[in-house]
Formats: C-alpha cells, sequence, structure tokens
C-alpha cells in the first residue's frame, strides 16, 4: 500500500493555522490602490496638456503610463511629423500670389481715384454714362 495514502490507524495530518491578517494591510492597500489612481489620472493631465500644447501632433501617436514614457512618446510623434512635413512640404508649396498695386487705367489722370473725387456727384454720373 503507498505511503501517501492515510489509513484508519493513521492520524490525519493537522490543518496548518495561519496568524490573523494585520489590520494595517488592508489600510495600506487601500492607500496604495488610491495612490495608483491619483497618479495614473496626473499622468492622463499631463498627456493632455503635452497634447494641448503641440496640436500638430495626432493623438494617436502618443501613450504611456508614465511621464517618462509620455515624454518619449511625444518625442517619437514629433519626429514622424517632422518627417512626413519634410516630406510633403515640397510637394504642396504654394505658388506666390502677385497683386497689382493699382490697375492701370485708374493710375494716374482723370481715371484716379483722386481726380474724380473732386468732382461734384453730378458730373461724376455725366461722366459715367458719357463713358458708355
Amino acid at each position: 500500500m503507498p505511503d501517501d495514502i492515510p489509513t484508519p490507524d493513521t492520524p490525519p495530518e493537522p490543518t496548518p493555522t495561519y496568524p490573523e491578517p494585520d489590520p494595517r494591510i488592508a489600510e495600506l492597500e487601500a492607500r496604495l490602490s488610491a495612490a495608483e489612481a491619483a497618479a495614473g489620472a496626473a499622468t492622463t493631465r499631463y498627456r493632455e496638456a503635452r497634447l494641448a500644447a503641440q496640436p500638430e501632433i495626432p493623438e494617436e501617436l502618443v501613450g504611456g503610463a508614465t511621464v517618462e514614457e509620455i515624454d518619449a512618446s511625444i518625442e517619437r510623434a514629433r519626429r514622424i511629423v517632422d518627417a512626413i512635413r519634410s516630406r510633403i512640404a515640397p510637394a504642396a508649396a504654394p505658388s506666390p500670389v502677385v497683386v497689382p498695386i493699382a490697375s492701370i487705367g485708374r493710375s494716374e489722370g482723370a481715371g484716379s481715384p483722386g481726380a474724380w473725387a473732386s468732382l461734384p456727384a453730378s458730373e461724376r454720373i455725366r461722366a459715367g454714362l458719357a463713358a458708355r
């Protein structure tokens, strides 16, 4: 017969007794849980503040559970954004728009705004109708 099977003539092993748990353990566990929750909320606010200060960085590129991880993630995201900008900037550069300072017909002489301003309204109307 195997030795590990109890027989009626062998007494059962006593059930181990453990000391009562220290009541401070529950309090410390609660405090630890509250501190972890506060730290998580603080890092979330830190991430949001960093993203608000740099709106060109997509929030999907930034992660991390600690301040250091968030900082490293922001730097990686910044490098990605800069690389994308450098690739699309030459292709998307708008051509300069040239706006003339004044039209040729109004630059000097009778067509200039200064010449018309000195005429009474009736003369301006008469000249406008005659030009038709």
